[in-house]
C-alpha cells in the first residue's frame, strides 16, 4: 500500500481503475445499498427496489410497490437507520399504511398486512421478529415467515427515535425520558430506565453496554442485561451519534470536540479539536462532524464549511493528515481498514489510503455520488445522482 502511494506521488500518475459493470436507472437512488447473497439491492425513486447480480450488474428482479415507501430514517444527530433485512427478508412500509416483506432472492412479496395506524419509521429487525413503530405510539413485533402479530406495546408518551435492537430485545426512547427494553418475541417489558433529560439519538447498543446520549450533554452507559446505570459523563451537546470501537466510544461534540472514552470507566482518553464549531443541521451532512467513521487504525471525518477530510489514529487522536477537497461532499465516506472511498461534487470516486491522506486513484462517473460506497472485497458499487449504479 505505502509502496502505491510513493509510485502515485513519483509523478507515475494514478493507479489504474476499472469499470465492472455499470446499470443506469434513470431515477433517483436512496442513500444505502445493500448486499444480499450474490445481489445488490437499491432502493429506486420513491417506490421501487432493484436487485442487480453483482458479478455483471444484470437485473435479476424489480419491485414496484405502487405505494410510496417509508425509507430510513436520518436524523440531525447523524444517525442512519438501515433497511430492514434479515435472512433474505426485506421489512419495509409504505405510505398506504401497509407493511410488506418480500424475498429478496426472487423479489416476491412474502406477505403484506395492513397497519393499524400509519408506521412512523421503516420497520427494525432483531434476530426474533420485524418491528414497527406507528402513530398513536404503539410497537408492534411480526412474525418473520407469516406476518403474524406476536405482540404489540403501548407507550405512555411519544417514541421519540427509531427503536433499537439489543440482542433479542428492542430499545424504545419516548419523549417522557424514558429507555424502555422489551422482548422482541413476546414485548414481555424487561427493564425501564428513566433520565433527568431526553434521550436522543437512538441508543448505542456494544456486546455488554448501551450508550445513551440525551440533549443535555451527557453520556450514560447501562448494563445491557438489566439496565442499570454503570457511569454517567457530562461532554458536551452532540454532533453525531457516538460510535463504538473496540471496548471505547467515540464522541463528536456540536463545538467540534472529539473524544474517546472508555467504556468501563467512562474516563476521557483523549480528545481532539477539529477547529470547526458549527451549529447542528438536519442537513444530509448530518452535523459540523459530517459521519465519523472508524476501522481498527483510523478515524475519518469531514468538515463541510471547513472545506477538510481529517484522519485521526483511533488509539491516540492524534493528527495524521488533513485532506482538502470538499467543501461539496456528497455522500458518507466509506472505510475498509486503511483504505477511504468518497465523492465530492467533481463527479469522480476517490480511493484514499486514509492514514497518509494521498490519493491512490480516483475515476470519473456520469455524475456526484448519491450513495455511500459499498465495499464488497476489492469491488466497489456506488450510485450517482443520475441513477447510475457502477462497480468498479
Amino acid at each position: 500500500m505505502f509502496f502505491f502511494v510513493s509510485v502515485s506521488q513519483a509523478g507515475q500518475g494514478p493507479l489504474p481503475v476499472k469499470h465492472i459493470w455499470r446499470h443506469r436507472t434513470s431515477r433517483n437512488l436512496h442513500p444505502l445499498l445493500f448486499q444480499s447473497g450474490e445481489h445488490v439491492i437499491a432502493g429506486v425513486g420513491d417506490e421501487d427496489f432493484l436487485a442487480l447480480q453483482i458479478k455483471n450488474g444484470q437485473p435479476k428482479w424489480r419491485y414496484e410497490s405502487r405505494s410510496k415507501v417509508l425509507w430510513p430514517a436520518i436524523t440531525a444527530a447523524g444517525y442512519r437507520q438501515q433497511m430492514a433485512h434479515y435472512q433474505g427478508l426485506l421489512a419495509f412500509c409504505c405510505a398506504d399504511g401497509s407493511m410488506r416483506v418480500i424475498e429478496l432472492d426472487e423479489g416476491q412479496v412474502k406477505w403484506q398486512k395492513r397497519l393499524a395506524t400509519q408506521a412512523k419509521w421503516s420497520p427494525m429487525v432483531t434476530p426474533l421478529a420485524f418491528c414497527v413503530t406507528c402513530d398513536g405510539n404503539r410497537v408492534y413485533g411480526c412474525e418473520y415467515d407469516k406476518g403474524d402479530e406476536l405482540w404489540s406495546f403501548q407507550c405512555r408518551t411519544k417514541v421519540v427515535d427509531p427503536p433499537q435492537a439489543s440482542g433479542y430485545g428492542l430499545l424504545i426512547a419516548t419523549k417522557g425520558k424514558e429507555l424502555i427494553k422489551l422482548h422482541s418475541r413476546t414485548g414481555e417489558e424487561l427493564w425501564r430506565r428513566s433520565f433527568p433529560s431526553l434521550t436522543t439519538p437512538p441508543p448505542l447498543v456494544t456486546r455488554d453496554r448501551i450508550y445513551v446520549s440525551t440533549n443535555k450533554g451527557y453520556l450514560y452507559a447501562l448494563s445491557e442485561n438489566d439496565g442499570q446505570i454503570l457511569w454517567e459523563q457530562y461532554l458536551g451537546l452532540f454532533a453525531h451519534r457516538p460510535l463504538p470501537w473496540n471496548d471505547k466510544v467515540v464522541v463528536a461534540l456540536r463545538n467540534g470536540l472529539i473524544l474517546s472514552i472508555d467504556g468501563s470507566s467512562g474516563n476521557v482518553l483523549w480528545q481532539h479539536q477539529s477547529g470547526y464549531a458549527l451549529p447542528q443541521s438536519p442537513s444530509p451532512f448530518d452535523s459540523v462532524i459530517h459521519s465519523p467513521i472508524v476501522s481498527s487504525r483510523l478515524l475519518v471525518y469531514s468538515t463541510y464549511f471547513g472545506d477538510a477530510m481529517h484522519g485521526l489514529a483511533i488509539t491516540s487522536g492524534q493528527l495524521l493528515r488533513r485532506y482538502r477537497g470538499g467543501p461539496d461532499w456528497t455522500k458518507p465516506a466509506a472505510l475498509n481498514n486503511i483504505a477511504l472511498l468518497f465523492g465530492n461534487r467533481d463527479s469522480y470516486l476517490h480511493g484514499m489510503n486514509g492514514y497518509v491522506g494521498a490519493v491512490l486513484w480516483k475515476t470519473k462517473l456520469d455524475a456526484p455520488l448519491a450513495t455511500v460506497p459499498l465495499i464488497l472485497g476489492k469491488r466497489i458499487i456506488v450510485g450517482t445522482t443520475e441513477g447510475t449504479i457502477y462497480a468498479v
